[in-house]
């Protein structure tokens, strides 16, 4: 990610618009906060935690890389809390829990 953001120009274009495309799609994936299926699983530990942590854990590891190549996306750092959080509601009405992808 860091080359390609480096490399500038359409290359650099292309990375950010192939990003926001996935954005969604990839922070959805985990499922929704109130799936009973995967609080379950959380719970019986064959998740490592429930839905809304394990999204946490993924913008705690890839905003700080974003944030450091000036890579615009709807999240941001809250000082009072030290963590990354979205600013944006994720799309869940256009979610399918069967087949884990956004309508």
């Amino acid at each position: 990610m860091r080359r390609l953001a480096k490399a500038g120009g359409a290359v650099r274009s292309a990375l950010t618009t192939s990003l926001l495309y996935i954005w969604y799609e990839t922070l959805c994936w985990y499922g929704p906060p109130d799936d009973s299926s995967l609080q379950r699983l959380s719970q019986e530990k064959v998740l490592a935690a429930t839905p809304d942590e394990l999204r946490s854990r993924y913008l705690q590891k890839i905003m700080p890389v974003l944030h450091e190549l000036a890579i615009d996306v709807p999240a941001s750092f809250d000082a009072t809390t030290h963590a990354w959080q979205l600013t944006q509601d994720l799309p869940w009405s256009n979610w399918d829990a069967v087949s884990r992808r956004l309508g």
